[in-house]
């Protein structure tokens, strides 16, 4: 494991222990935004003051395991920060498997504008190649990811439209490469604390697979500071992953101190 490694592992523990040594009873905590698991995120932000965690597990029985972890805090009513990064991933690969932590991302999303039945948004993140790159975990450069976000609802019907404009480091040599991501989603409320949603996305660029996708699943709400999900995604060509299984939650941990 090497030295950025080590300092983005401890940053990420840095801001996790102090929230998870004063977590607040699920009765205190505000109520949580979920953006895990699809690829697009909503305009929604965590609440003011409080940590949010977000974790999961996303399991390819042929390819891939992945343990995704998420902490957002609230900067004000409109903007959060966040820091992700996966503390162990399994990629399969020629020979033994590679495993180990992956990259780490950071980001900020911020709403701009908002209506009683829309809003919009803006995201920007970097991720940082903290993952080893000789095992096939990491590009082993730096990336830049820019969204726009758009939300509507329509009775009990949420939709979210999503563009994400990608800068990659190139691997050989300087400057970047450019792709894009898009996606379509939709949430529907099933029961009292059970909805479903599904989404459509697709990415694509110079030098870079186009992978199609669809994610099914469902969330349950435990209470309203913690909301479990699970999913399936499925892929829609032969540049995305055939199937795979989601599981996981999210959690507001309340205000440290509090």
């Amino acid at each position: 494991m090497n030295r950025t490694t080590n300092s983005a592992r401890g940053l990420a523990l840095a801001l996790l222990l102090p929230s998870t040594a004063c977590l607040a009873p699920l009765s205190e905590a505000p109520a949580v935004t979920p953006q895990r698991p699809t690829f697009s995120s909503d305009t929604s932000t965590t609440a003011m003051g409080t940590y949010e965690l977000e974790a999961g597990i996303n399991y390819d029985h042929s390819d891939s395991f992945d343990t995704p972890l998420t902490l957002k805090r609230g900067l004000d009513e409109k903007s959060e920060m966040f820091v992700g990064f996966s503390p162990y991933k399994e990629l399969s690969m020629p020979g033994p498997n590679a495993d180990g932590p992956g990259d780490t991302v950071v980001g900020y999303r911020r709403r701009f504008h908002e209506r009683e039945d829309h809003s919009a948004a803006w995201m920007a993140a970097v991720k940082l190649p903290t993952g080893d790159e000789d095992d096939g975990l990491s590009s082993g450069e730096v990336d830049v990811f820019l969204a726009g976000i758009y939300s509507r609802q329509v009775e009990d019907l949420s939709l979210v439209g999503y563009y994400q404009l990608e800068l990659l480091g190139e691997t050989t040599g300087s400057g970047f490469d450019v792709a894009h991501g898009m996606a379509l989603a939709a949430g529907y409320p099933v029961a009292p604390e059970l909805s479903a949603f599904g989404e459509l996305a697709w990415q694509g660029g110079a030098e870079t697979p186009d992978p199609l996708f669809v994610t099914l699943g469902a969330a349950y709400t435990v209470a309203p500071a913690l909301v479990l999900d699970a999913a399936v995604v499925l892929g829609l060509n032969s540049q995305a992953p055939d199937v795979q299984l989601v599981v996981g939650f999210t959690r507001n941990m309340g205000r440290p101190g509090k």
